[in-house]
């Protein structure tokens, strides 16, 4: 059951990265002149910016450049950070907002086209990081990532491409609404931190808690934010984490299917604090069931996340 549960939560994390994205034509990435290389991005991006600094910036403009470069692979990141950089600050509050999601949807589309064709356009890349070689082609195409906002980093035996944990935080920084500030600060730490690995949490369970608090916090504080679902996904994801765990970080032991001690003390010490929050609501519920079945993992489990909108075992 472990195992299936870690197997919907991290499809999870996987549509909250293409959610919200428009369907666009794909760019070609992979024809020689989109190499990921950091100098030929590099030149083609100083080029760019040496002739956008007389543009006009409004958002009409800006999005004409955003859908111009979406045709220029990765390098799109790199131009489209020129744009935002020179203009973000002469627009209104609304266009702010449209601007942030419009970059964030093309970074998305660039890692899900370069995590696509990862292992078959570049192979022989691949081969060489995993072999701990790092000759000239591998710095040159970590650089790039670099300077485009990404990263390559292994997870689940893979390597794939992800957003730097702070670059749409500093891109944005002191650019945008308040509360777009503190979700990216909000969103940059937990980025840092990670989530799982290998079907292991990279968090204390505890520290997991703490995140549950900040984003319902956040959604109190902010109930009309615009990116409210990307939130509400987060919290369904760390929530159904905390109550079902994962198949290398468990909360039920392995061979009898009991509640763990240190679980079992986490929940009462959340209960304990009376706090009226929906979360602990939930896991107080949650805890009450599991005490009628002496805190073994039981098929109610299933109907309990389901009927709370969690993610759970069809």
């Amino acid at each position: 059951m472990q195992k299936k549960y870690f197997v919907l939560l991290l499809a999870a994390i996987l549509i909250l990265s293409c959610k919200s994205k428009k369907e666009k034509k794909t760019p070609d990435c992979f024809s020689p002149e989109m190499q990921i290389n950091y100098d030929f991005v590099k030149k083609e991006t100083d080029k760019f910016k040496a002739g956008f600094n007389n543009s006009v910036c409004d958002i009409k403009t800006i999005k004409m450049h955003f859908n111009t470069n979406h045709f220029k692979g990765i390098m799109a990141i790199a131009l489209n950070e020129i744009v935002v950089k020179k203009c973000i600050k002469e627009l209104n509050a609304n266009d702010k907002e449209l601007v942030f999601k419009l970059f964030k949807e093309e970074m998305q589309s660039v890692t899900e086209l370069i995590n696509g064709k990862l292992y078959d356009e570049y192979s022989n890349l691949v081969d060489k990081i995993e072999n701990n070689i790092s000759d000239n082609e591998v710095k040159s195409f970590k650089k790039c990532l670099d300077y485009c906002g990404l990263q390559l980093i292994s997870g689940e035996g893979m390597l794939y491409i992800t957003e730097t944990n702070y670059y749409l935080y500093k891109l944005f920084k002191g650019k945008v609404s308040y509360q777009l500030d503190q979700y990216l600060s909000m969103r940059s730490l937990e980025l840092r931190q990670g989530f799982a690995d290998d079907a292991a949490l990279m968090i204390s369970y505890e520290e997991l808690y703490e995140r549950i608090i900040s984003n319902e916090d956040f959604l109190t504080k902010y109930p009309d934010f615009f990116l409210k679902k990307e939130v509400e996904e987060n919290q369904k994801l760390y929530l159904s984490t905390l109550l079902t765990g994962i198949e290398n970080t468990p909360v039920f032991d392995y061979d009898n299917q009991v509640l763990l001690p240190e679980i079992k003390s986490l929940y009462e010490a959340i209960i304990a604090k009376n706090e009226n929050r929906k979360s602990t609501g939930i896991i107080t519920n949650y805890y009450n069931l599991l005490k009628e079945n002496e805190f073994k993992q039981t098929e109610t489990i299933d109907k309990f996340m389901k009927e709370n909108n969690l993610y759970y075992e069809e």
